[in-house]
């Protein structure tokens, strides 16, 4: 199923969404500005590369404590998102790296609300 007109998906503590289904959500959705991820703990790197391509037009991105999150998902997230203008990492777990200034290098100076560990 798609959802051609949702803006806005909050699937925060849903740990145990397959992969697959969230790829498929995003393929549908192609309009999302406002995605939280917080405590979904299999959202991969992966997943957010496919939502950054699928969902190009996010603006709010939350992945707070989402351990299988590394600064590899967040740079695909930084290249097809040019709209981001807030970001939430915090608690996202030891395979992120990125802080703010090195995101700045990353994103540009455009995301004013940056929230980390």
């Amino acid at each position: 199923e798609t959802a051609p007109n949702l803006t806005s998906l909050n699937i925060s503590n849903c740990q145990q969404l397959a992969n697959w289904a969230f790829q498929k959500v995003c393929s549908g959705c192609p309009l999302l500005e406002d995605v939280n991820l917080s405590h979904c703990l299999k959202i991969t790197d992966h997943d957010l590369k496919v939502m950054a391509q699928c969902c190009t037009r996010i603006r709010k991105l939350n992945v707070r404590d989402t351990r299988q999150v590394s600064d590899g998902g967040l740079v695909e997230v930084a290249k097809n998102c040019p709209s981001l203008e807030w970001l939430n990492t915090s608690r996202s777990g030891p395979r992120l790296r990125l802080r703010h200034g090195r995101w700045i290098d990353v994103a540009g100076p455009r995301l004013p609300m940056f929230s980390a560990p």
